[in-house]
């Protein structure tokens, strides 16, 4: 996981007034934003990779009887995938 560059140091005289509670909701914030960027660029590789493997078996739909897939646009790299499955 990418990790956030480390605090700014202040100078004398020029520090603020840091309210606690916000400054760790801000930190969380942070590091849920930078844990979601990195699985959309894993969920990225993923998709390339299902639309890779479909198009070299031929296939526009697939279904292996819990999800199905369809490519939508493979120019734009779009899928739609639904759960098909019981449970």
């Amino acid at each position: 996981m990418a990790r956030r560059p480390p605090k700014n140091q202040d100078l004398p005289g020029t520090e603020l007034e840091k309210i606690p509670a916000l400054s760790q909701a801000l930190e969380e914030y942070e590091d849920k934003k930078v844990e979601r960027q990195e699985a959309l660029k894993e969920e990225i590789k993923l998709k390339d990779r299902v639309i890779e493997l479909m198009g070299s078996h031929g296939f526009l739909k697939y279904s292996d009887g819990d999800l199905a897939v369809e490519i939508i646009d493979k120019s734009k790299k779009t899928l739609k995938v639904q759960h098909i499955g019981s449970g």
